[in-house]
């Protein structure tokens, strides 16, 4: 079976120059009869003329394209040089294909050519999608070791952040024991200083004791 291999696609190219031309259609589109016999109704506009053998007679006919609401929806068909050709007879109404097989087949069909180039264009453009594709998984590789070194940069500021808050807290702890220290120190000489009085009152009036007992 072909696949979308530059083997597999040659192999399917090849398929379909031997097949039945496009354009293929789902159901039959056109009302082919004797001219004579003809029905030739307005819906259906002017009749291709020429002939063509019909029923094993060559005889002069008429080729109508059928408006959409008239079209027998089975069989896949196709007009090659006026010629009028059933790719399938007919699909689900006589069990030959379903119906949406078919349509799927034409659409296959119609859009291969199309299909095959897309196939041929990716190919051409692989070292290019290659390339660029590489230059976005490195960026994306980059990207992601950005993140997980600004992820790191984070929870080492968070870290720095509680470091500091607690060198705060201690500083302003020992602040304030340094200022108790002060107090109690101007307490300390403020005491100093009292004694220091004491002790000369306290020898002044010593003295003044001993002289009185001298007289």
């Amino acid at each position: 079976m072909p696949d979308l291999t530059p083997e597999g696609r040659a192999e399917l190219r090849r398929l379909l120059v031997e097949a039945t031309p496009e354009p293929w259609e789902h159901g039959n589109h056109w009302h082919i009869q004797g001219a004579s016999h003809c029905q030739c109704r307005p819906e259906w506009g002017p009749a291709q003329v020429r002939r063509m053998d019909i029923n094993g007679e060559m005889m002069k006919a008429h080729i109508h394209r059928l408006p959409e609401d008239q079209v027998w929806k089975h069989g896949i068909n196709v007009m090659v040089d006026g010629d009028l050709r059933s790719v399938v007879n007919d699909t689900s109404e006589y069990g030959y294909m379903d119906d949406a097989d078919a349509a799927l087949i034409v659409a296959l069909r119609n859009n291969a050519e199309a299909l095959l180039d897309a196939a041929d264009e990716r190919d051409a453009n692989a070292w290019d999608r290659d390339y660029y594709q590489g230059m976005i998984d490195g960026w994306a590789e980059r990207a992601e070791k950005a993140e997980a070194e600004r992820d790191q940069l984070r929870t080492e500021n968070d870290d720095l952040a509680t470091i500091a808050a607690t060198l705060k807290a201690e500083n302003d702890r020992l602040r304030a024991a340094i200022a108790r220290v002060k107090t109690t120190a101007d307490e300390y000489r403020q005491v100093g200083a009292l004694s220091v009085h004491l002790n000369e009152l306290d020898d002044a009036l010593a003295g003044d004791s001993n002289g009185g007992d001298q007289s």
